[in-house]
């Protein structure tokens, strides 16, 4: 573990401040959620995420699409893509995404792009895809993505579908 030589004071009501230099270099906006865990004599904080749980279903609704409709999907949280077909997940799985992206997330409604854009920073998508935002006990968490050379209107059925799996197993 890495000292970052800076020392705070837990106040009367039981709180921390977290540095704004760690809270940048980690990424930790207003409103995120950090996960506490107890490991003997340390205390770790990490930043949470509802779809972390959601890994391993994530990632067998990816390569199922992929596999049944030779259509490829990108799941991910309000940072990276966490699931992605086995096919791209050298280039795109756990990379941050853009900050196009994540005010997408935040937007909350569906967005289909004719021309190619960003998921991760420097790779650009020559293709069209269907956005649609993952919504869950009334946060915006995440996003699912189709990309195609044509989008059909069975295309965003199908993202809608992978959707509500995924909130569903959130919710319940």
């Amino acid at each position: 573990m890495k000292a970052t030589g800076v020392v705070r004071r837990i106040d009367d009501l039981g709180r921390i401040v977290i540095p704004k230099e760690i809270r940048r270099n980690f990424k930790i906006n207003e409103g995120d959620s950090l996960e506490i865990f107890v490991d003997s004599n340390e205390i770790i904080l990490k930043k949470y995420s509802l779809l972390d749980d959601m890994l391993e279903l994530s990632s067998k609704l990816v390569n199922l699409v992929y596999k049944v409709y030779g259509k490829s999907i990108f799941i991910t949280d309000k940072d990276k893509v966490i699931a992605v077909s086995k096919n791209l997940e050298k280039k795109f799985l756990n990379k941050e995404i853009t900050n196009v992206m994540k005010e997408d997330i935040e937007k909350r409604s569906e967005i289909c792009r004719k021309e190619g854009f960003s998921i991760i920073s420097n790779e650009p998508l020559s293709t069209a895809s269907f956005f649609y935002p993952i919504i869950a006990n009334s946060d915006s968490i995440g996003s699912v993505i189709l990309v195609d050379q044509e989008l059909t209107e069975e295309d965003k059925n199908l993202i809608r579908f992978v959707t509500s799996i995924l909130v569903k197993n959130i919710e319940d």
